[in-house]
Protein backbone atom coordinates (compact mmCIF):
# COMPACT_ATOMS: atom_id res chain seq x y z
CA UNK A 1 0.00 0.00 0.00
CA UNK A 2 1.02 3.54 -1.07
CA UNK A 3 0.72 6.29 1.50
CA UNK A 4 0.96 9.86 0.55
CA UNK A 5 4.36 11.90 0.95
CA UNK A 6 2.60 13.81 3.68
CA UNK A 7 2.47 10.96 5.95
CA UNK A 8 5.96 10.22 5.80
CA UNK A 9 6.73 13.87 6.41
CA UNK A 10 4.73 13.84 9.31
CA UNK A 11 6.43 10.42 10.85
CA UNK A 12 9.90 11.85 9.84
CA UNK A 13 8.84 14.98 11.62
CA UNK A 14 7.19 13.63 15.14
CA UNK A 15 9.62 10.91 15.37
CA UNK A 16 12.92 12.83 15.01
CA UNK A 17 11.44 15.75 17.30
CA UNK A 18 11.02 12.92 20.41
CA UNK A 19 13.80 11.42 19.35
CA UNK A 20 15.69 14.75 20.05
CA UNK A 21 13.63 15.93 22.98
CA UNK A 22 12.32 12.39 24.89
CA UNK A 23 14.42 12.66 28.11
CA UNK A 24 13.67 10.67 31.30
CA UNK A 25 14.18 7.21 29.33
CA UNK A 26 11.13 4.43 28.08
CA UNK A 27 8.50 5.39 30.53
CA UNK A 28 9.40 8.90 30.11
CA UNK A 29 9.02 8.16 25.74
CA UNK A 30 5.72 6.56 25.93
CA UNK A 31 3.84 9.08 27.67
CA UNK A 32 5.17 11.65 25.07
CA UNK A 33 4.34 9.24 22.22
CA UNK A 34 0.53 8.73 23.86
CA UNK A 35 0.37 12.57 24.14
CA UNK A 36 1.23 13.35 20.61
CA UNK A 37 -0.39 10.73 18.98
CA UNK A 38 -3.20 9.76 20.50
CA UNK A 39 -4.39 12.70 21.97
CA UNK A 40 -2.80 15.37 20.02
CA UNK A 41 -2.88 13.95 16.63
CA UNK A 42 -5.32 11.02 16.78
CA UNK A 43 -3.44 8.60 15.17
CA UNK A 44 -4.87 5.71 16.75
CA UNK A 45 -6.86 4.94 19.43
CA UNK A 46 -5.72 4.50 23.10
CA UNK A 47 -7.11 1.00 23.31
CA UNK A 48 -4.54 0.35 19.97
CA UNK A 49 -1.80 2.13 21.63
CA UNK A 50 -2.18 0.07 24.75
CA UNK A 51 -2.01 -3.26 22.61
CA UNK A 52 1.18 -2.09 20.72
CA UNK A 53 2.53 -1.35 24.31
CA UNK A 54 1.47 -4.99 25.37
CA UNK A 55 2.89 -6.44 21.90
CA UNK A 56 6.60 -4.67 22.61
CA UNK A 57 6.69 -5.97 26.15
CA UNK A 58 6.32 -9.47 24.73
CA UNK A 59 9.67 -9.42 22.14
CA UNK A 60 12.97 -8.47 23.09
CA UNK A 61 14.87 -5.60 22.40
CA UNK A 62 14.25 -2.05 23.82
CA UNK A 63 10.50 -1.42 24.54
CA UNK A 64 10.18 2.37 23.74
CA UNK A 65 12.08 2.15 20.54
CA UNK A 66 10.01 -1.19 18.94
CA UNK A 67 6.95 0.99 20.43
CA UNK A 68 7.95 3.99 17.84
CA UNK A 69 8.61 1.31 15.24
CA UNK A 70 5.22 -0.12 15.11
CA UNK A 71 3.45 3.43 15.45
CA UNK A 72 5.81 4.23 12.02
CA UNK A 73 4.18 0.99 10.71
CA UNK A 74 0.24 1.91 11.92
CA UNK A 75 0.47 4.81 10.61
CA UNK A 76 2.71 4.60 7.46
CA UNK A 77 3.67 1.08 6.61
CA UNK A 78 6.65 -0.58 5.81
CA UNK A 79 8.14 2.70 4.79
CA UNK A 80 6.83 4.54 8.10
CA UNK A 81 8.30 1.70 9.96
CA UNK A 82 12.18 2.55 8.73
CA UNK A 83 11.37 6.01 8.88
CA UNK A 84 10.05 5.72 12.53
CA UNK A 85 12.44 3.79 13.79
CA UNK A 86 15.89 5.76 11.66
CA UNK A 87 13.92 9.15 12.91
CA UNK A 88 13.84 7.76 16.50
CA UNK A 89 16.85 6.30 17.43
CA UNK A 90 19.33 9.10 15.23
CA UNK A 91 19.68 12.48 17.13
CA UNK A 92 20.63 10.22 19.98
CA UNK A 93 23.35 8.11 18.45
CA UNK A 94 24.25 11.34 16.94
CA UNK A 95 24.37 13.12 20.24
CA UNK A 96 26.51 9.70 21.91
CA UNK A 97 28.66 9.50 19.40
CA UNK A 98 29.68 12.88 19.26
CA UNK A 99 30.10 12.46 23.24
CA UNK A 100 32.07 9.19 23.18
CA UNK A 101 34.77 10.58 20.37
CA UNK A 102 34.77 13.72 23.01
CA UNK A 103 35.33 11.15 25.93
CA UNK A 104 38.26 9.31 24.02
CA UNK A 105 39.79 11.82 23.24
CA UNK A 106 40.10 14.03 26.82
CA UNK A 107 38.74 11.41 29.29
CA UNK A 108 42.09 11.52 30.93
CA UNK A 109 42.55 14.95 31.02
CA UNK A 110 41.91 15.47 34.83
CA UNK A 111 38.58 18.01 34.34
CA UNK A 112 37.40 15.66 32.53
CA UNK A 113 37.89 13.05 34.47
CA UNK A 114 36.33 15.48 37.74
CA UNK A 115 33.28 15.55 35.65
CA UNK A 116 32.60 12.13 35.24
CA UNK A 117 33.24 11.39 38.73
CA UNK A 118 30.47 13.46 39.48
CA UNK A 119 27.85 12.08 37.37
CA UNK A 120 28.54 8.35 38.66
CA UNK A 121 26.09 9.12 41.86
CA UNK A 122 23.29 10.87 39.91
CA UNK A 123 23.42 7.53 37.20
CA UNK A 124 23.68 5.09 40.10
CA UNK A 125 20.62 6.76 41.52
CA UNK A 126 19.14 7.23 38.68
CA UNK A 127 19.07 2.90 37.80
CA UNK A 128 18.18 2.33 40.98
CA UNK A 129 14.85 4.64 40.85
CA UNK A 130 14.19 2.55 37.43
CA UNK A 131 14.66 -0.13 38.79
CA UNK A 132 12.72 0.46 42.31
CA UNK A 133 9.97 1.46 39.38
CA UNK A 134 10.29 -1.14 37.35
CA UNK A 135 10.00 -3.61 40.24
CA UNK A 136 6.65 -2.26 41.53
CA UNK A 137 4.92 -3.48 38.22
CA UNK A 138 6.57 -6.56 37.70
CA UNK A 139 7.01 -7.95 41.22
CA UNK A 140 3.54 -8.63 41.88
CA UNK A 141 2.71 -11.46 44.76
CA UNK A 142 4.35 -14.35 46.42
CA UNK A 143 5.61 -16.35 43.67
CA UNK A 144 6.87 -13.49 41.30
CA UNK A 145 8.86 -12.21 44.68
CA UNK A 146 10.36 -15.65 44.96
CA UNK A 147 11.61 -15.88 41.23
CA UNK A 148 13.25 -12.26 41.83
CA UNK A 149 15.02 -13.72 44.72
CA UNK A 150 16.22 -16.70 43.12
CA UNK A 151 17.36 -14.78 40.27
CA UNK A 152 19.26 -12.50 41.99
CA UNK A 153 21.05 -15.36 44.32
CA UNK A 154 21.83 -17.12 40.73
CA UNK A 155 23.05 -13.90 39.20
CA UNK A 156 25.50 -13.17 42.39
CA UNK A 157 26.94 -16.76 42.02
CA UNK A 158 28.12 -16.37 38.71
CA UNK A 159 25.53 -17.64 36.15
CA UNK A 160 24.85 -15.72 32.65
CA UNK A 161 22.12 -13.69 32.37
CA UNK A 162 20.46 -15.80 29.08
CA UNK A 163 20.63 -18.56 31.56
CA UNK A 164 18.60 -16.95 33.66
CA UNK A 165 16.06 -15.83 31.74
CA UNK A 166 15.82 -19.44 30.23
CA UNK A 167 14.93 -20.73 33.74
CA UNK A 168 12.82 -18.44 34.84
CA UNK A 169 10.68 -18.43 31.84
CA UNK A 170 10.51 -22.63 32.49
CA UNK A 171 9.65 -21.60 36.12
CA UNK A 172 6.83 -19.96 35.71
CA UNK A 173 6.11 -22.65 32.48
CA UNK A 174 6.46 -25.17 34.51
CA UNK A 175 5.45 -26.52 38.30
CA UNK A 176 8.94 -27.51 39.00
CA UNK A 177 11.88 -26.38 40.82
CA UNK A 178 14.39 -24.11 39.68
CA UNK A 179 17.63 -25.81 38.70
CA UNK A 180 20.44 -23.80 39.36
CA UNK A 181 23.15 -23.93 36.39
CA UNK A 182 26.44 -22.30 36.36
CA UNK A 183 26.83 -20.64 33.63
CA UNK A 184 29.42 -22.38 31.11
CA UNK A 185 32.47 -20.33 30.51
CA UNK A 186 33.46 -20.84 26.75
CA UNK A 187 36.95 -19.79 25.28
CA UNK A 188 37.45 -16.08 25.17
CA UNK A 189 37.96 -14.59 21.47
CA UNK A 190 39.94 -11.57 21.13
CA UNK A 191 37.56 -8.61 20.52
CA UNK A 192 36.88 -7.93 16.64
CA UNK A 193 34.06 -6.27 14.58
CA UNK A 194 32.53 -9.99 14.47
CA UNK A 195 32.54 -10.51 18.05
CA UNK A 196 31.24 -7.27 18.59
CA UNK A 197 27.82 -7.66 16.22
CA UNK A 198 27.40 -11.14 17.21
CA UNK A 199 27.58 -10.31 20.89
CA UNK A 200 24.85 -7.46 20.53
CA UNK A 201 22.87 -9.83 18.42
CA UNK A 202 22.92 -11.94 21.05
CA UNK A 203 22.18 -9.61 23.83
CA UNK A 204 19.49 -7.99 21.69
CA UNK A 205 17.95 -11.39 20.94
CA UNK A 206 17.11 -11.80 24.50
CA UNK A 207 16.58 -8.76 26.18
CA UNK A 208 13.45 -8.04 27.61
CA UNK A 209 12.38 -5.20 29.70
CA UNK A 210 13.46 -1.35 29.26
CA UNK A 211 17.19 -0.42 28.65
CA UNK A 212 18.64 -0.16 32.03
CA UNK A 213 18.48 -3.88 31.49
CA UNK A 214 21.29 -3.67 29.29
CA UNK A 215 23.62 -2.80 31.67
CA UNK A 216 23.62 -6.23 33.31
CA UNK A 217 24.11 -7.69 30.18
CA UNK A 218 27.20 -5.26 29.31
CA UNK A 219 28.55 -5.55 32.57
CA UNK A 220 28.64 -9.49 32.04
CA UNK A 221 29.80 -9.94 28.26
CA UNK A 222 32.36 -6.79 28.15
CA UNK A 223 33.42 -6.38 31.93
CA UNK A 224 33.36 -10.07 32.97
CA UNK A 225 33.94 -12.02 30.08
CA UNK A 226 35.79 -10.42 27.27
CA UNK A 227 37.58 -7.98 29.70
CA UNK A 228 37.29 -4.99 26.82
CA UNK A 229 36.05 -2.31 29.21
CA UNK A 230 36.43 -1.12 32.55
CA UNK A 231 33.74 -0.53 35.20
CA UNK A 232 34.89 3.34 35.32
CA UNK A 233 34.27 2.93 31.73
CA UNK A 234 31.14 1.44 31.59
CA UNK A 235 29.55 3.87 34.15
CA UNK A 236 30.72 6.91 31.93
CA UNK A 237 29.05 5.07 29.04
CA UNK A 238 25.87 4.70 31.06
CA UNK A 239 26.40 8.64 31.76
CA UNK A 240 26.51 9.41 28.66
CA UNK A 241 23.26 7.27 27.49
CA UNK A 242 21.38 9.61 29.85
CA UNK A 243 22.77 12.86 28.99
CA UNK A 244 21.20 12.50 25.48
CA UNK A 245 17.62 12.54 24.22
CA UNK A 246 15.82 9.55 22.84
CA UNK A 247 16.60 5.72 23.97
CA UNK A 248 18.71 4.60 26.49
CA UNK A 249 20.33 1.89 24.82
CA UNK A 250 22.47 4.25 22.36
CA UNK A 251 24.82 3.81 25.51
CA UNK A 252 25.46 0.43 22.88
CA UNK A 253 27.04 3.04 20.48
CA UNK A 254 29.27 4.41 22.90
CA UNK A 255 30.48 1.06 23.95
CA UNK A 256 31.30 -0.05 20.43
CA UNK A 257 32.97 3.15 19.79
CA UNK A 258 35.44 3.07 22.60
CA UNK A 259 35.84 -0.79 21.91
CA UNK A 260 36.98 -0.77 18.40
CA UNK A 261 39.81 1.29 17.39
CA UNK A 262 38.06 1.93 14.42
CA UNK A 263 35.91 4.13 15.99
CA UNK A 264 33.04 4.81 14.04
CA UNK A 265 33.12 0.95 12.48
CA UNK A 266 32.72 -0.15 16.19
CA UNK A 267 29.51 2.91 16.65
CA UNK A 268 28.02 1.57 13.08
CA UNK A 269 28.03 -2.49 14.23
CA UNK A 270 26.02 -1.55 17.39
CA UNK A 271 23.24 -0.30 15.80
CA UNK A 272 22.43 -3.49 13.96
Amino acid sequence: MTYPKEIYKEICFVFARLGLFAFGGPAAHIAMMEDELVTKRKWLTKTDFMDLIGFTNLIPGPNSTELAIALGYKHGGKIGLFLAGICFIFPAMTIVLLLAMFYKQYGEVPLIEAIFIGIKPVILAVIIQALFRLGQTTIKGTKSLLLFLAAYLLSLMGVGEITILILSGLTMLLPQQLVKWRSLHLAVEPMSLTVLFLTFLKIGSVLYGSGYVLLAFLQAEFIDRYAALTSAQLLHAVAIGQFPPGPVFTTATFVGYLIIMGGFIGWLVTIF
